[in-house]
């Protein structure tokens, strides 16, 4: 894939994960082990937040805040 793609694919995976949020977040996640959806949104979170100081700070040191508990609207 080239680099003008990459955005435009990344924020199309992103909104479709994003879909997948309103749903029912205790739900097992297949191929996850124990994982439920809230876990596996808080992993990528994570992994998204650090990535993106990495970049923007030009260091690895990045410890993402907890998420939150309760889903809020």
């Amino acid at each position: 894939m080239d680099t003008a793609s990459l955005l435009p694919y990344l924020q199309r995976q992103l909104d479709s994960f994003r879909t997948c949020l309103d749903g029912d977040l205790s739900v097992r996640v297949e191929h996850c082990g124990d994982w439920t959806l809230r876990d596996l949104a808080e992993h990528l979170g994570a992994a998204n937040l650090w990535a993106a100081a990495a970049v923007t700070e030009g260091h690895g040191g990045f410890e993402p805040p907890a998420a939150p508990q309760e889903r809020g609207r």
